[in-house]
């Protein structure tokens, strides 16, 4: 879980997942994955 203070938002909570493929050790992609807002 990783939070930030945002000045105008306040407080915001994301949870946190890394992918490292196989075979490229040079490589890694980080998401943050927010809170679902029923919006879509």
């Amino acid at each position: 879980m990783r939070s930030f203070h945002h000045p105008e938002d306040g407080l915001l909570r994301y949870e946190q997942v890394t992918f490292e493929p196989a075979g490229r050790p040079d490589l890694t992609l980080t998401m943050l994955i927010g809170p679902e807002t029923g919006q879509g």
